[in-house]
């Protein structure tokens, strides 16, 4: 049986976007649960501060394909757990563990060594974002299933303003898919899209039989200065969510943010 979410459920936004913002460290942010907890720590709160209650761990791009040391990869991903499971625990929040899109040709692998190490410290909840397929995540799915029957698994694809993936893929299809299956107790959309294409495509879907997440962008990007920025207009986003929230979404956030990619 699926999870019942208590609508709405907000996600923090996009924390490498936040991280780089406040560095300007170009290396992968995964890495600052080591060598800078306390400000990974920080931006978890400012999130929770802002209304967030759920929190995703700063694991987005931990997996064997980024970190091929095991040991590193290990270390990177209990840190950030830990880091998030402190913050979350001062406000009361759920935590995710995150576990972004992989392209690479051992992307099944890949999904199901993250998924592993997860299940081995202890996670019973798990966001799998920006996919831009179904099939090589099954085998991560079903072993979490068999591992832990009662786990929250949530699954978002990352889909263009037309519905499509990067490989083509429709977000009917995809999100049809993915919920008969019966593995993911919530099925959405992140990344890509802004706030309005996204509620296009969420009443697009129609009936899925399970909770719908979406995470759209704040907007789009444009250039200043030479510059990549995503303009903030959170008047407009927050009327977005409202209509996301009205057509059904449980599950909300915000991918990208205002700052400075």
């Amino acid at each position: 049986m699926r999870h019942a979410f208590q609508a709405p459920l907000w996600f923090d936004g996009a924390f490498g976007t936040y991280y780089f913002s406040l560095t300007g460290d170009e290396t992968p942010c995964e890495l600052a649960n080591l060598k800078n907890p306390a400000l990974v720590g920080q931006i978890h709160r400012e999130y929770l501060k802002a209304g967030a209650t759920a929190l995703k761990t700063n694991t987005f791009a931990a997996n064997p394909g980024t970190l091929p040391d095991p040991e590193q990869l290990g270390t990177v991903l209990q840190a950030g757990l830990e880091i998030a499971q402190k913050a979350a625990a001062e406000h009361g929040a759920e935590v995710f563990a995150d576990i972004g899109g992989i392209s690479a040709a051992d992307a099944e692998q890949f999904y199901l060594t993250v998924a592993e190490r997860f299940l081995d410290l202890g996670v019973t909840s798990f966001l799998f974002e920006t996919l831009p397929s179904y099939e090589e995540l099954v085998p991560a799915l079903k072993r979490i299933r068999e591992r832990e029957p009662e786990a929250k698994i949530v699954v978002s694809f990352a889909v263009s303003q037309d519905g499509y993936t990067r490989r083509g893929l429709s977000h009917r299809a995809l999100a049809g898919i993915a919920a008969a299956d019966g593995y993911a107790d919530a099925v959405g959309f992140n990344c890509v899209c802004g706030p309005s294409h996204m509620v296009s495509l969420v009443k697009s879907l129609g009936e899925i039989g399970c909770p719908i997440i979406a995470m759209p962008n704040a907007g789009y990007p444009s250039s200043l200065n030479g510059r990549v920025i995503f303009e903030d207009n959170a008047g407009y986003f927050a009327t977005r969510m409202v209509e996301l929230y009205q057509a059904g979404v449980d599950l909300l956030g915000c991918v990208v943010n205002r700052n400075v990619l």
